[in-house]
């Protein structure tokens, strides 16, 4: 007699009913989408993320440097910023950016509301939490990112994590298919339930977040 695993919703550990993609399919270029990866998940979760998918697939792209991302960005989200429903949307977008300079460069980095950057990050945590480690994410979750405004001093969090991030035999590099496009490296140390984990995703080549996954404050 054989037993069967049902697979389980990679944010909530609910029974899945479908999979979805992460990072997003609508980040990947055509010629580029093949052999994404997906993340089994419920209704619930596969869902509630459209919106804002489409809306960070928008403030990514804009704040990359790579050829791929303005290429999309010039051909895809720009007609759909044209559409009436995006109009609120794109009238918003100046509150919402600005220009920097960064390392000799002129970047644009986003503030966005703190609530929906956080969920969004989250879920690309997650998902890739769940790729590293075939399982979901518990604890405290934690994301940043250098172009994006937050209550978290990405400068200073990057630099006291620094050694821990780049040592090769703490983290490991995933096998992404489109490392251009999309690639994350991962380490977990402890064990449970007083275990962390990080995650760092990298977009375009330029587009950077950070992930901590902590124990909750009653496992501490």
């Amino acid at each position: 007699m054989t037993s069967t695993t049902v697979p389980t919703c990679y944010w909530c550990g609910e029974v899945a009913t479908s999979e979805d993609h992460v990072p997003p399919k609508s980040f990947f270029p055509q010629g580029k989408n093949l052999n994404l990866f997906k993340v089994p998940s419920c209704a619930n979760h596969n869902e509630m993320f459209s919106t804002l998918d489409e809306r960070f697939r928008f403030y990514i792209q804009g704040s990359a440097m790579s050829e791929d991302a303005f290429q999309m960005f010039a051909d895809k989200t720009i007609r759909g910023l044209q559409k009436e429903a995006a109009q609120k949307f794109t009238a918003s977008l100046a509150q919402y950016s600005k220009w920097i300079m960064v390392d000799g460069e002129r970047r644009r980095i986003f503030s966005v509301e703190p609530e929906k950057q956080n969920q969004f990050f989250e879920k690309l945590v997650r998902g890739a939490y769940y790729l590293a480690f075939r399982e979901p994410a518990c604890g405290q979750i934690v994301t940043a990112s250098p172009q994006f405004y937050s209550g978290l001093d990405y400068k200073t969090l990057a630099e006291n994590l620094g050694p821990l991030l780049n040592d090769s035999s703490v983290m490991t590099e995933y096998a992404c298919p489109n490392p251009d496009i999309f690639r994350f490296r991962f380490g977990r140390e402890g064990t449970p339930p007083k275990q962390a984990a990080a995650i760092v995703m990298l977009f375009y080549g330029s587009v950077e977040i950070l992930g901590l996954v902590t124990p909750s404050p009653t496992e501490q």
